[in-house]
């Protein structure tokens, strides 16, 4: 018989009730509450020794802060809270927790209403840590929370550079937060953010997975990333799905998978490849021995485009 596996280990009562008021505080709910009993009852079920996993639980910034405090010495590991409130303040909070925490290694903090001082103050932290493995900030599907992250070029760029020097960092998700669009929230024609990412694929040797779906990159952006891709020799997963790319996407896809030995699963859906970019693409393909899964949903290939693929 296979061993039973160890019961997971509540957090420690003082440590439940500090939680339960933070939660009052950004929920304006009483302690005696409804509210406060599901949430409380919330920590038993979903919160342990190693792993804290409170998404869409109403979580505001003075929870953000309050765990900057009680987590410093708990041996967590985990901490995903997708879906929250946590805005700046709370986020700046976990990052202190992340700089000066001996076992956490896996941070989720998409659609919590974070903004561009945030996302500067995670690249910056990256650029030191050498012991966290994943960080999560992306949204979710298009218009699915009121409280998705905004960020802009500028922290792309941050982010791309922070990627330079890290030699940790295996998961980074960066879906849907604005890379493609400058602080007065117009296009950036000259694809600062991609351009910083390109330089950083080429030099980073440990990220395994890389999602930037949904960042209005466009063409040139998409295109500067998989120039990147093809010089990279540790990346498995590229997601840069609803990025509004043209056929160079397609062509320059190619090239980056025959010169790639590393790639498994690659996303282009949604974008406007066609099918000459199609064709292109699927005529390179021959040369690449890695991967395992394309998607090429919506890309508007035709059926000369499908024919090539075949």
């Amino acid at each position: 018989a296979a061993p039973a596996k160890p019961e997971a280990v509540e957090l420690p009562q003082e440590m439940m009730l500090e939680l339960v008021q933070a939660f009052c505080r950004d929920t304006r709910s009483d302690p005696a509450s409804a509210a406060a009993d599901k949430f409380r009852n919330s920590l038993i079920t979903n919160a342990g020794d190693s792993s804290v996993r409170l998404r869409n639980s109403r979580l505001g910034m003075h929870s953000g802060v309050c765990m900057g405090k009680v987590f410093k010495t708990h041996p967590l590991a985990t901490l995903d809270l997708q879906g929250n409130v946590m805005r700046d303040v709370g986020a700046i909070a976990l990052i202190a927790l992340l700089r000066g925490h001996e076992t956490l290694r896996n941070l989720t903090l998409g659609c919590n209403d974070l903004g561009v001082e945030s996302a500067i103050a995670f690249a910056r932290e990256l650029s030191s840590n050498n012991k966290l493995l994943s960080l999560d900030l992306g949204n979710e599907a298009a218009g699915a929370s009121m409280y998705n992250n905004r960020f802009n070029a500028i922290a792309g760029v941050a982010f791309g550079h922070a990627l330079v020097t890290n030699s940790s960092l295996t998961h980074l998700g960066l879906v849907g937060v604005g890379f493609g669009k400058n602080q007065d929230e117009q296009a950036d024609t000259e694809s600062q953010a991609a351009a910083a990412i390109k330089t950083a694929l080429i030099v980073n040797s440990t990220l395994k997975v890389l999602k930037l779906g949904s960042n209005g990159l466009g063409t040139g952006g998409c295109v500067m990333a998989l120039q990147g891709l093809s010089q990279n020799h540790s990346l498995q997963t590229l997601d840069l799905s609803y990025n509004g790319g043209g056929p160079e996407v397609g062509v320059v896809a190619g090239r980056a998978l025959a010169a790639n030995t590393t790639l498994t699963s690659l996303s282009l859906s949604h974008n406007r490849i066609g099918p000459g970019g199609t064709s292109s693409l699927a005529a390179a393909m021959l040369r690449n021995t890695s991967l395992q899964a394309l998607d090429l949903a919506a890309c508007d290939m035709r059926d000369r485009g499908a024919i090539a693929l075949a």
